[in-house]
């Protein structure tokens, strides 16, 4: 079962109550959606924003909630709203939503102080995979941009030293009944990334902070801040439910005005099954460098190379690129996954049957749970290779994806699905538009001598052994 999920009834209302958050996506929604758009709200929850596209003119809305109290109140409303023919709420989860039309505006408001939390990331990786999002699609908000500031908070509460993450709501001040925590900043805020949503992007992230002091003090702390824009001429930053910065501590030291301070963190990206961890702490050279790992503990099947990444194709949906050179027969990725009969994998998802490869006249490798396949939506899996008669990766036994020739930064990396495939439910027309290619994918392209020629040493086993059998019987 999913459980990684941000609705509860108590967030949403707050966000409903959030008078400069709700106007600002009004205006934004305004702004974006026209008469006869197909609208999707990503994570509906009261289901306001959905309201606003309907009053806007949409002609359809599709409203996603994974809580199924909140769907079936936002079902209810629509109804006394007049909205019933208009708003369709779906209750589950978006990321493995599917519609019968492509939307032409997306409303996506899982936004959490630097993407950690929430699913904004991963959902929208999953969407686009899906195919419910392409590149037509209006998104609100279009990017996120990210900050950082050293500083320094008195962790004293209650007569106990407490150091401890804090999420600094604007509201949340002495005066109104909260413990006072000011965060006193010792360095300029300074942008560490920018994230734009109308692509995919990988959840993945290692980055570094780079500041320089303004003041002389103790850093005992780190204040993560950010600004959505909701369109290119409207912003959105902390309000008293969205989007609130985050104050990390750390280990306590000295800074003289002037002085550099560094930090590097790596993590992901939303969805995450465990809470945030943060660790280790080191002081080089005399300039400050700490490491904070924000990784959130994701199941993965499959082992990519950190020298690929997965990204837009422009084409075809997704595909793996590689971000520096490959050597020949170095290795790219292991593919993992459950090792089915045809009849268990013609069981599965369609997804399951579309990502799944053969590794023996009658087995596959292939991802079998709805986690697995979750996870591969939301980008986590990394293993989107597609095919290309013109290949420049292949296999080295069962699950090894090797580099058959040096690979350029910047390439697709691609095989040939002749090199695992020798059974007929899955013949399909070929797109890869290269000067080999064949039209048509069919089970019996390995037999020919072109491509046993060229692909030798990189077919799997199992057509290995095919193509000796073949070659001893054709010499008798």
């Amino acid at each position: 079962m999913v459980t990684d999920l941000f609705s509860k009834s108590e967030v949403p209302s707050l966000c409903l109550r959030d008078v400069e958050r709700t106007e600002a996506f009004r205006k934004a929604i305004n702004k974006v959606v026209k008469p006869g758009d197909v609208v999707l709200d990503a994570g509906a929850g009261s289901g306001i924003l959905s309201f606003f596209a309907a009053a806007a003119g949409a002609r359809k809305v599709y409203a996603v909630e994974y809580d199924t109290a909140l769907a079936d109140a936002l079902k209810r409303n629509a109804a006394l709203n007049g909205f019933a023919e208009v708003i369709e709420v779906i209750a589950g989860d978006v990321r493995e939503l599917r519609l019968p039309v492509q939307a032409d505006v997306l409303i996506a408001e899982m936004i959490e102080t630097w993407l950690l939390d929430e699913l904004q990331v991963p959902a929208l990786n999953a969407l686009r995979a899906n195919r419910v999002i392409g590149a037509g699609t209006k998104i609100i908000p279009e990017r996120y941009e990210a900050f950082a500031t050293f500083g320094h908070v008195e962790f004293d509460l209650y007569g106990f030293q407490l150091p401890f993450p804090i999420h600094d709501w604007p509201d949340l001040d002495g005066e109104s009944g909260w413990h006072p925590m000011l965060f006193h900043p010792l360095t300029e805020p300074v942008k560490v990334f920018e994230l734009w949503f109308n692509r995919y992007n990988d959840p993945a992230f290692k980055t570094t902070i780079r500041a320089n002091s303004l003041l002389s003090g103790s850093v005992n702390a780190v204040r993560l801040s950010g600004l959505a824009h909701l369109t290119h001429d409207l912003t959105l930053g902390p309000t008293v439910a969205f989007n609130g910065n985050k104050v990390l501590p750390l280990e306590p030291f000295a800074v003289q005005a002037g002085e550099p301070v560094s930090m590097s963190l790596s993590g992901h990206w939303g969805g995450g099954r465990r809470s945030n961890r943060f660790v280790g702490v080191s002081v080089t050279n005399g300039e400050q460098e700490w490491e904070i790992d924000l990784t959130h503990d994701h199941y993965k099947l499959s082992w990519v190379s950190p020298k690929a990444r997965t990204r837009e194709t422009g084409h075809y949906g997704l595909g793996v690129f590689a971000v520096e050179p490959f050597s020949k027969d170095e290795r790219i990725a292991l593919l993992g996954g459950h090792i089915l009969t045809l009849g268990e994998l013609m069981t599965l998802d369609k997804d399951a049957q579309a990502i799944a490869f053969q590794v023996s006249d009658d087995l596959f490798n292939a991802y079998a749970t709805e986690d697995e396949l979750t996870v591969w939506r939301s980008g986590f899996g990394g293993d989107y290779f597609n095919h290309s008669c013109n290949p420049n990766a292949g296999f080295r036994g069962m699950i090894e994806v090797v580099a058959m020739r040096g690979v350029e930064a910047g390439e697709q990396i691609t095989f040939d699905y002749a090199m695992c495939k020798t059974m007929s439910f899955d013949d399909m027309d070929c797109l890869c538009g290269t000067s080999h290619c064949r039209k048509q994918l069919i089970s019996d392209d390995w037999k020919l001598p072109e491509l046993q020629q060229r692909y030798r040493g990189y077919f799997q086993p199992y057509i290995e052994e095919k193509i000796a059998r073949l070659r001893g019987d054709e010499q008798l």
